[in-house]
């Protein structure tokens, strides 16, 4: 590992820190759990200095990290079985399978839904996996699939006819 990549890592870590943090914070709603995950991050990015290629998006490689590091905070939670569907409405969606957007006409189709599709769709919204899911949910993961596929193709038909 380079000494002068980590330098040049640290002095951006540092004159980033704010954005970092606004950007932890929006994920976890709370400051100290905010500033444990940068902090953590930041070890992080110096363990992994050898992953960060000069000349790319710095802000987009810390906040993967600090993405990563909240989905695995959340997945160690014990009390997780249940998701606050009040509160998803503050996000956007990350998961890979779903373009990030804020819209409220996504939140209306899925407030449509039935409680048990609402908490399916929030947790893959969320970045859990779909053996997480359905383990939460005590389905097969052939079951969940299959409902994911259904409630993403309403939510897509849904939101074509609003023009989104």
């Amino acid at each position: 590992m380079s000494e002068i990549l980590v330098k040049e890592i640290s002095m951006l870590f540092i004159k980033n820190r704010s954005v970092l943090l606004k950007y932890a914070f929006s994920l976890t709603k709370s400051k100290e759990e905010a500033e444990d995950i940068v902090h953590d991050s930041y070890i992080n990015m110096y363990k992994n200095a050898s992953s960060f290629n000069r000349g790319t998006n710095f802000n987009h490689w810390a906040k993967k990290i600090i993405k990563n590091l909240f989905i695995d905070a959340l997945r160690k939670r014990k009390n997780i079985q249940e998701v606050e569907i009040k509160d998803y409405h503050k996000g956007v969606c990350t998961n890979a399978g779903v373009a990030i957007i804020d819209n409220s006409d996504l939140y209306k189709v899925i407030d449509s839904f039935s409680k048990e599709n609402k908490k399916i769709v929030i947790l893959y919204m969320q970045g859990y996996k779909r053996e997480e899911i359905a383990k939460q949910v005590k389905w097969s993961i052939d079951k969940l699939n299959s409902r994911l596929h259904k409630l993403k193709k309403i939510l897509k038909e849904e939101l074509k006819e609003k023009k989104i």
